[in-house]
């Protein structure tokens, strides 16, 4: 899908360096370059989940890996990756961005720690079965617990976490995405 397709539903259109600079220092981190080239190129942007475009130009009825982009923008729009945040700021750790959705679940993650800056992760919660070999140990999500600390709950959360690819270009295409 071409990003001018009709299968655009809504976007925030490019986001200001200077809207990239203050996002990051409200993180108190820098972003991934590919995310922050998304940011100023792109932003965020929601798809008709319903329409896709084919190779012969013809719209055919799909389900998309990804359906929302959140993006910095006003923070009373619905694409407003702040809103984002704060609802996920209790279900994630604080080095995990939401960025991405598919309706509700999966919710796409980007890892802002430095050693795997940009690598893309997915919490899926409802009707999947649990990941066998989470991408995080339980030191690394909770770095404040001692291990006896971790309990059987907590070690289920840990299996909701699925590694994706390295980076948000990947996501991209990934979700059949064509960036200008």
């Amino acid at each position: 899908m071409n990003f001018d397709d009709k299968a655009i539903w809504e976007k925030c259109g490019p986001a200001e360096e200077e809207h990239v600079r203050e996002f990051e220092e409200f993180l108190r981190v820098q972003l991934p370059s590919s995310y922050r080239e998304f940011l100023l190129n792109l932003n965020g942007f929601a798809v008709d989940k319903d329409c896709v475009l084919d190779l012969s130009g013809q719209y055919q009825h799909k389900e998309f890996l990804i359906h929302t982009f959140w993006g910095v923008c006003d923070r009373t729009h619905f694409l407003s990756i702040h809103k984002k945040m704060k609802s996920y700021q209790s279900r994630v750790p604080n080095w995990l961005l939401p960025i991405a959705a598919w309706s509700t679940d999966p919710v796409y993650l980007l890892d802002l720690r430095p050693e795997k800056s940009g690598a893309i992760y997915a919490q899926i919660i409802d009707d999947y079965p649990y990941n066998a070999n989470p991408p995080f140990t339980p030191e690394e999500m909770w770095p404040d617990k001692a291990p006896e600390d971790v309990s059987e709950a907590h070690l289920e959360e840990l299996e909701t976490y699925w590694y994706i690819c390295e980076d948000i270009d990947e996501l991209l295409r990934l979700a059949g995405i064509e960036v200008p």
